[in-house]
C-alpha cells in the first residue's frame, strides 16, 4: 500500500514550489523594472504557461521512487490533453458556440453556459485522454493511477489554455500571466483529479461501470464551470 502521508507531502511541496515562482516572477519585476517588448512578453507568457505544469509534473517523478510508474504513459497523457485542447477544445468554444458572443449577456447564460459548454467541452477532454490511452491498459492497476492520469490530462487542457490566453492578448504582464497560469494550472490538476478518482471508481470500486464516468464527468464539469 502507498504511503498516503508522502503523497500529501509530496504534494504541498509542488503548491509550495508554485507560489515562490510567483514570487520570483514579481521580485525579478521589482528588482529589474522591466519593460519587455511584446514579442518577449509573449515569449515569457509561453514559458509561464508550461513552468506550473512541469511543477506538478515534478510531483509524479518523486511518486516514482515509491511505487515505479511509466513517466512516458504520464507525459503522454498530458500531451494527449494539451493536443485535444488545441485542435478540438478551443475551436468548439471559440467557434463553434462562440461563447464569448452570449455567454456574457444573462447571468443564468453565464453560469449554465460555463457548466454545459465551457466545463463540458473541458473535462470530456479530460475524460476522452484518459480513458482512450492509458484506463484499458495493464499500467492502469490501482485506485491512484485515476488521479495521477486525470490530473496529468488536466495540466495538459490548462497548460493548452494558458498557451492560447498569452498568444491571444499578444503578451501579458510578467506577474499577472504568471499569477495566472499557476491558478489555472492548479484549478484543472483539481478538477482532472477528481474525474480520475471516479475513474478508479468504475474500474476497481463494488459499483464501477459507466455511471462512475457520468458522475465524475458532471461532478468535473460543474466544478470547471463555476471556476470559468
Amino acid at each position: 500500500m502507498r504511503s498516503h502521508k508522502s503523497i500529501w507531502k509530496s504534494g504541498g511541496i509542488q503548491i509550495a514550489a508554485l507560489v515562490i515562482f510567483v514570487l520570483i516572477v514579481q521580485l525579478f519585476v521589482w528588482l529589474t523594472k522591466a519593460s519587455p517588448s511584446q514579442g518577449l512578453l509573449v515569449f515569457w507568457g509561453i514559458v509561464f504557461s508550461i513552468v506550473p505544469a512541469f511543477i506538478w509534473l515534478s510531483y509524479f517523478y518523486q511518486r516514482d521512487r515509491l511505487e515505479p510508474e511509466p513517466k512516458h504513459y504520464v507525459l503522454g497523457v498530458f500531451a494527449l490533453g494539451a493536443f485535444l485542447t488545441y485542435a478540438i477544445g478551443i475551436p468548439l468554444v471559440k467557434h463553434v458556440f462562440k461563447v464569448n458572443e452570449w455567454l456574457y449577456l444573462t447571468p443564468w447564460g453565464y453560469i449554465l453556459g460555463s457548466i454545459l459548454v465551457v466545463g463540458m467541452i473541458h473535462q470530456a477532454i479530460v475524460y476522452a485522454s484518459v480513458r482512450y490511452s492509458v484506463y484499458p491498459t495493464s499500467e492502469f492497476d490501482e485506485r491512484i493511477d485515476g488521479i495521477v492520469y486525470g490530473t496529468a490530462a488536466g495540466l495538459g487542457v490548462a497548460t493548452m489554455l494558458n498557451i492560447a490566453y498569452v498568444v491571444e492578448l499578444g503578451g501579458a504582464l510578467l506577474v499577472i500571466a504568471a499569477i495566472y497560469c499557476v491558478i489555472n494550472a492548479l484549478a484543472y490538476a483539481s478538477f482532472g483529479g477528481i474525474m480520475g478518482y471516479f475513474f478508479s471508481m468504475a474500474k476497481f470500486g463494488k459499483r464501477g461501470g459507466q455511471g462512475q464516468f457520468i458522475w465524475g464527468i458532471a461532478i468535473a464539469a460543474v466544478l470547471n464551470g463555476l471556476f470559468f
